[in-house]
């Protein structure tokens, strides 16, 4: 039995397609190879740089910056084949509120100012998104911007509105959302445990922009134990997870901690047990520091409110490190069984810290 993954080609009236180890040709030996008559395309206008504009682009149409920085963005004004034309007039820019969601709840605008044609953000907050504008007589252009979050970055979601995701962050909107607990048990970013398609039901909300490095991540995570499964609960250092593991081990009957690298080709999979438990607070760090070619790693797990402890659970020397790389919170709910109606275990991260390591 063979298995095809690639799209099959059809060409001299013979269809192609490939295994992984062979490939096959379909066709009746009798018949012609033929072409047959192709309609010619439509003659293109002639090209008029000074015609009405049928369009603008606003460039780039996805921007990122830091909290602080400054975008140059770049207008131009095509023809109905996206040809560029000299336009009389110049675009204005501006910040416009977002639509709103489904549920009505309006998002803010972004926050900065135009000079021109470049958007400086403001400082405060350390990390947004939303929307920049060009309008040239009836026409409009957006851009979308993300302020991702900088090393040396809190929250504790707080002030971020129930329902929605903190913004800047990446990956996180349907997989996460903001909850506020029963008996005033404050406000927290939640995994979504609704969805058991897997793109759902195990994601990574990615905080910082993807080239930081040399810093210290930490949270306080919770999960509970549904139909007999906890989740897997984590988070993110330069490509490196550290993992609260759900599953008990085989042998011992204990959850373990797990330092990972990428799933796909487990080249890092360190584990030491850690029998942590449902309905618990626990604070989670990691941290990763690029020496060279090289990366020291190194994660802890200890009780919220307890002291913390001086070692460190697991430490690892990467002698092919990654030093650089997005921080981020992982979640994982392996229940197949989850809908709407029959939600999975609830996992709950609080008090995110990013940190600069010190020096030594």
């Amino acid at each position: 039995m063979n298995e095809t993954n690639g799209t099959p080609i059809a060409v001299n009236n013979r269809v192609y397609f490939t295994t992984r180890t062979d490939l096959y040709c379909i066709g009746l030996p009798e018949a012609k190879d033929e072409c047959g008559a192709y309609k010619a395309l439509p003659a293109e206008t002639k090209y008029d740089p000074a015609a009405k504009p049928a369009a603008l682009t606003l460039f780039p149409a996805d921007a990122t910056a830091r909290a602080g920085g400054k975008i140059a963005f770049t207008v131009t004004a095509v023809d109905a084949n996206g040809r560029p034309l000299k336009a009389d007039g110049k675009a204005e820019l501006t910040l416009p509120l977002p639509a709103k969601t489904p549920t009505g709840a309006q998002p803010p605008a972004l926050k900065g100012k135009v000079e021109g044609m470049d958007v400086v953000v403001d400082a405060v907050p350390p990390s947004q998104q939303g929307y920049v504008e060009a309008k040239l007589g009836d026409l409009t252009a957006k851009a979308r911007v993300r302020v991702a979050a900088p090393v040396g970055y809190k929250q504790d979601f707080e002030k971020v509105p129930v329902g929605a995701v903190p913004g800047g962050w990446v990956n996180t909107q349907g997989k996460f959302v903001i909850r506020q607990l029963p008996n005033d048990g404050g406000v927290v970013l939640a995994k979504v445990n609704t969805d058991s398609r897997p793109p759902f039901a195990r994601a990574n909300a990615y905080i910082t922009g993807p080239n930081e490095s040399n810093y210290t991540i930490q949270t306080d995570v919770y999960g509970t134990l549904v139909r007999g499964r906890m989740p897997d609960i984590g988070i993110v250092n330069s490509r490196y997870t550290l993992i609260l593991d759900g599953k008990p081990d085989s042998d011992d009957n204990k959850r373990q901690l797990r330092l990972v690298s990428w799933e796909a080709r487990p080249r890092v999979y360190l584990g030491k047990d850690f029998d942590w438990q449902p309905d618990t607070w626990y604070t989670m760090k990691l941290s990763v520091e690029p020496r060279g070619e090289r990366a020291t790693v190194r994660g802890k797990v200890w009780k919220r409110g307890d002291a913390e402890p001086a070692a460190w659970n697991i430490e690892f020397d990467d002698p092919a490190g990654t030093g650089s790389g997005a921080a981020a919170l992982y979640g994982y709910i392996a229940d197949p069984q989850i809908t709407a109606d029959t939600p999975g275990s609830d996992v709950f991260y609080d008090n995110v810290a990013i940190t600069p390591n010190t020096k030594k």
